[in-house]
């Protein structure tokens, strides 16, 4: 993913707004949309009544028959830039894609192909219908994959530039439909997002918890391991047309795990400030009067840096970046680097969360 989407960059997670695989993701709720509990959002539900059922079938067909050949294994900076790859890229490369992802998933099940070279694997399961199908049921459920879908899938699959064709026709007809004047309406509140989040919660929490914490769902500790261990490093992506769902997708050796930011938001303030012991917290960070002046300065300048804040208070730096990085940790101020500064900006309505949340404790009877 382009390094300049990412607001923060920890060791092993980030959160990033990833345009092309936040689109992918958006397109691939498409096909997948049936496995969400509470379904998907409205716009998302308007996609799929106004498809066809050829359109439909095409859709099933390109992301979920041939899934790991439309997920892109590197960095784009645009959506666009991601579709001009797949239409000037080899087709034998999308093939063994999504070939070399099926091998890899059965030695992981049963490591049966461990001992054989990928152009021996390949050309014994493309050798005729059944023999793929048979491969597929020895790596999968029966209910994870639909025959007539695959049988569909195959004779594309030994058909490499039939294939990049289809996929190429299917994603570049979605974007200009639908999903392009969608990104540019909806990128701005994202990256919002993302530079208000306050990113060193992540490096506070039990690594186990992170993803629960993201997400709001709690995961089964063997799905939850298989997350936490498949992918050097994790991004978290918001995505508006998730209804408090979250989604996956794992992209050479970076896992994007995509959530609802609205449902996040609500849940994080509830999860901070309903806690007696994070309220005190917070609060002991305001009762400073120096935090304070420099809580002000920030608040009418409406976003600055620490140089400015030195050189109108009369701060020194240590000082200037120690009280930053309280105020930050406290979740009261956004942050967002540009070039090699960073900028502050006040965020108002948690503050506002943070003296509601004080109203209520003392409202609320004594435990």
């Amino acid at each position: 993913m382009p390094a300049d989407d990412f607001i923060t960059n920890t060791s092993r997670f980030g959160i990033s707004i990833c345009p092309a695989l936040n689109n992918l993701n958006s397109m691939l709720m498409l096909s997948f949309s049936d496995s969400f509990a509470n379904g998907a959002d409205s716009w998302i539900e308007h996609i799929l009544n106004s498809l066809s059922l050829e359109e439909k079938k095409e859709i099933d067909l390109i992301f979920f028959g041939l899934y790991h050949g439309v997920i892109p294994e590197n960095s784009f900076p645009d959506f666009d830039s991601y579709i001009e790859f797949l239409e000037t890229c080899d087709p034998l490369h999308l093939q063994s894609k999504i070939l070399k992802a099926y091998v890899e998933k059965h030695n992981k099940n049963n490591g049966k192909y461990s001992d054989y070279a990928y152009s021996e694997i390949r050309d014994e399961v493309l050798k005729s219908s059944e023999n793929y199908l048979s491969f597929l049921s020895e790596g999968f459920n029966d209910t994870d994959f639909n025959i007539e879908t695959e049988k569909e899938a195959y004779k594309l699959i030994i058909e490499p530039e039939k294939m990049q064709k289809r996929i190429t026709s299917l994603i570049i007809d979605l974007w200009d439909k639908y999903f392009e004047q969608n990104w540019e309406d909806t990128k701005t509140e994202l990256q919002s997002f993302c530079d208000s989040f306050n990113f060193q919660i992540l490096n506070q929490l039990p690594r186990e918890r992170i993803i629960t914490y993201m997400t709001g769902h709690d995961l089964p500790k063997k799905k939850l391991d298989y997350l936490l261990n498949c992918g050097s490093k994790i991004s978290f992506v918001p995505s508006l047309h998730l209804k408090g769902n979250y989604t996956k997708i794992l992209s050479d050796d970076r896992l994007c795990i995509f959530f609802d930011p609205s449902a996040y938001k609500y849940r994080k303030l509830n999860e901070q400030l309903g806690n007696i012991d994070e309220l005190s917290l917070k609060l002991g960070v305001l009762a400073d009067s120096n935090r304070l002046k420099i809580l002000k300065y920030i608040a009418e300048q409406k976003e600055t840096c620490s140089k400015d804040i030195m050189s109108d208070l009369n701060f020194s730096q240590s000082a200037v970046s120690r009280h930053l990085q309280q105020l930050s940790m406290a979740g009261v101020l956004s942050e967002r680097r540009q070039y090699s500064a960073k900028y502050y900006k006040v965020r108002s309505e948690y503050l506002q969360n943070i003296l509601s949340s004080v109203s209520a404790f003392l409202s609320s009877p004594i435990e």
